[in-house]
């Protein structure tokens, strides 16, 4: 942990700042110690340089040890194609990242906290739910302006309107309360600063229901179980024309080589939470936060590309009504009211 994190970080219970006893220094930065509040007192732990600003007992039994199950333990970090994808989801240019003040909520195993990194950003707030914060730590060695916080997105330990660009993606619709979240991350931003998420869009009701059944049971089973399941739809892949043909009716991740399609395959079925919503209810709940510039990004293009017009608008026009099952929705909001 760079003792600059003491700067930004706040206690989560009353606001205040920390200070740090206890602590054993590795290659000048703090490796463990005890983070303790001035004002109430509460103490959380350091380990591996990370502070872990979170109610450890919560975490037995908690909604994301499937995802912290698969970012600990297989690949996802593909810098060139994670690069492609980073600019193509949210449409910015390399200016409109360098040298801002980034949270990047949620991150995961850092694939995304990789590559603002990478394109210069100049100081960077990784915060995750659960231990795959240590995944992202690995995955992001080899920079130095990057601070690792294991946290709550219900209980960020992070003062109000200080980032330049707050980004949350992929993982909103799998907590517990959605909008609150986005409201908690949202206060975030500083007047002026970007806010930029992506989530599920609607589906159809049919394809809610047979949704609905598979993950409802999968879900249900122990993580190794759900894990070894999901293994059937990745070999499902396999078979000549099963994707184009059945990735509306069931969950087929079409990825481009067996972990990405087993690791995107159990992350649908085996998610304890998944939280759809339309383009107009986004944009109200964004606009009910204070943002006056609301643009809904472009993030299914590849879904909807076609050498022929008609054939693009008919896939636009299904795109709208639900019809893509894995059809995200990205939301960029700027100019929040201060």
């Amino acid at each position: 942990m760079k003792e600059r994190l003491l700067e930004i970080i706040v206690c989560p219970k009353c606001g205040n700042k920390f200070q740090v006893t206890k602590s054993v220094m590795k290659k000048n930065e703090i490796d463990s110690g005890i983070l303790q509040c001035v004002s109430c007192g509460d103490e959380y732990k350091i380990s591996n340089g990370i502070p872990r600003i979170i109610v450890q007992e919560k975490l037995t039994k908690d909604y994301s040890l499937n995802f912290e199950m698969y970012w600990r333990k297989m690949n996802w970090h593909y810098p060139s194609m994670n690069k492609k994808r980073f600019y193509e989801l949210n449409e910015w240019t390399q200016e409109d990242v360098r040298g801002k003040f980034v949270l990047d909520a949620a991150c995961g195993g850092g694939r995304w906290t990789y590559q603002f990194a990478e394109e210069g950003a100049k100081e960077i707030v990784a915060v995750d739910h659960s231990l795959a914060i240590d995944r992202a730590k690995e995955i992001c060695a080899s920079f130095n302006n990057i601070h690792f916080v294991q946290a709550d997105l219900f209980m960020l330990p992070l003062p109000n309107d200080i980032f330049d660009i707050v980004h949350c993606h992929g993982a909103l619709h799998h907590i517990p309360n959605m909008n609150e979240a986005i409201k908690q991350l949202s206060l975030r931003v500083k007047p002026k600063g970007e806010f930029t998420i992506l989530i599920y869009r609607n589906i159809t009701p049919v394809q809610k229901v047979i949704d609905d059944i598979l993950c409802g049971i999968i879900k249900r089973l122990p993580l190794k179980v759900a894990y070894y399941l999901s293994v059937i739809p990745t070999l499902f892949e396999y078979i000549p024309f099963a994707v184009p043909i059945f990735e509306n009716v069931i969950q087929l991740s079409a990825q481009p080589n067996f972990t990405l399609k087993l690791l995107h395959n159990f992350d649908w079925y085996s998610s304890k939470y998944r939280y759809r919503t339309s383009e107009k209810e986004a944009e109200k709940l964004f606009s009910s936060l204070g943002f006056k510039d609301i643009k809904i990004l472009n993030t299914n293009d590849f879904r909807v590309q076609s050498r022929f017009n008609t054939i693009r608008k008919i896939k636009q026009y299904l795109l709208k009504k639900g019809f893509f099952l894995k059809g995200t929705l990205g939301i960029l909001g700027k100019e929040k009211n201060s």
